[in-house]
């Protein structure tokens, strides 16, 4: 009897580990992401420009624009830049170059170098990075460095995040997992050591 039960129970366990995992796959797949950047592309190096001045560049935000297929119309964006290369950690520890917060659905790109975000929409925040600053902090590696820029589309229903915010792209995705719809993710690199030409 005891070997009959404990039959029942893994087996309704595990239906209820596929339903859950359904349930997942079901919602990450709402939402197709297009993420463009005429700097920041994937694979290459990022540009003197979008680097950090004392590493020769002038600290200006790369652009970013994207373009999602949904059946869905009424959505949040985040865009999270980070770095996880030694000094830096991994997830909760990763460096953070820039973080954008509750940008409106009728917003789908962010011009280089922009800085008036309450003009776009007042809702907007600004995340804290690496330098404890709010704006945006070109990347300043040692040696080469890798880095992610994310864009997260969120449910409408998801709260805004508040002024002054500090989130990584892992810490981001743990707060707000049940609201996320999807994300797409652009991967570059930058080596001090061939930056300066």
């Amino acid at each position: 009897m005891k070997g009959l039960l404990f039959a029942i129970f893994i087996l309704v366990g595990c239906q209820s580990s596929a339903k859950t995992e359904k349930i997942i796959k079901t919602s990450s797949s709402q939402v197709k992401i297009n993420l463009k950047s005429l700097d920041f592309k994937q694979n290459q190096e990022i540009p003197l420009k979008n680097i950090c001045k004392e590493k020769g560049g002038e600290n200006i935000s790369p652009d970013f624009s994207w373009k999602i297929d949904s059946n869905l119309s009424n959505l949040k964006f985040a865009l999270i830049i980070d770095d996880e290369d030694f000094p830096c950690g991994k997830k909760e520890d990763a460096c953070v170059h820039w973080g954008v917060f509750n940008i409106p659905s009728n917003i789908s790109s962010l011009k280089e170098g922009e800085k008036n975000f309450k003009e776009i929409d007042k809702n907007i925040v600004i995340g804290k990075t690496y330098k404890g600053t709010f704006q945006y902090e070109g990347p300043c590696p040692p040696s080469l460095h890798h880095y992610n820029a994310t864009l997260f589309v969120l449910d409408a229903k998801a709260p805004d995040v508040e002024e002054k915010p500090k989130f990584t792209r892992s810490t981001f995705e743990e707060k707000f997992s049940k609201f996320i719809l999807g994300e797409k993710s652009i991967k570059a690199y930058f080596d001090p050591k061939r930056g300066k030409r």
